[in-house]
């Protein structure tokens, strides 16, 4: 094959490759389509039947170790539960707020509070009047089930340790429900 076949062979070759270079744009056409979703957990509503509880005055002198001055109850109603079934995850109420322990107890009360040796008690008040602490989580149903409606009773009232270093003053306290799976 002389020089020029050759070249005119590999010319046209190049030629070739060019053009299907060229059309694989059209032959190869692609597109995308991009997704998106929010996934949300299922939840439940949560609602107090008193916002505030006033404990009113309590006199110095009605504090005595282990006794709860001015109790009040509350119910904390928990209803329209949503979501499917979720494996391993038990639906809870998680009970937060600042405070301290004191010879045992738990005794909430924010750092606003002037009153000191002294907080706020809280106790679910189930057959059991168990003492409920920052953290504790309420379990509403078993693992995986979505919870059906319910009231949590509970109550609260002013209450100290040993007692001994009480100074009087204005006493707040703030405790947080809020529904999770555990």
């Amino acid at each position: 094959m002389s020089l020029i076949s050759l070249c005119r062979s590999a010319n046209q070759l190049g030629t070739l490759f060019i053009g299907l270079w060229l059309l694989t744009p059209l032959m190869a056409s692609a597109t995308e389509i991009k997704f998106a979703a929010k996934i949300v957990p299922g939840t439940c509503t949560l609602k107090l039947n008193k916002s505030v509880l006033s404990l009113g005055e309590v006199n110095k002198s009605q504090l005595h170790t282990g006794d709860i001055a001015a109790a009040q109850n509350f119910t904390l109603n928990v209803a329209g539960c949503t979501g499917g079934k979720r494996g391993s995850l038990t639906p809870s109420v998680q009970i937060t707020g600042a405070g301290e322990k004191q010879d045992g107890k738990w005794l909430f009360r924010t750092d606003e509070s002037e009153a000191t040796g002294i907080g706020i008690i809280l106790h679910q008040s189930s057959d059991s009047k168990k003492e409920v602490v920052s953290g504790d989580n309420i379990s509403l149903a078993k693992v995986g089930e979505i919870p059906k409606d319910q009231d949590l009773s509970f109550s609260a009232g002013v209450s100290c340790g040993a007692c001994t270093s009480v100074k009087p003053g204005k006493l707040t306290a703030r405790i947080i429900f809020q529904f999770d799976y555990r």
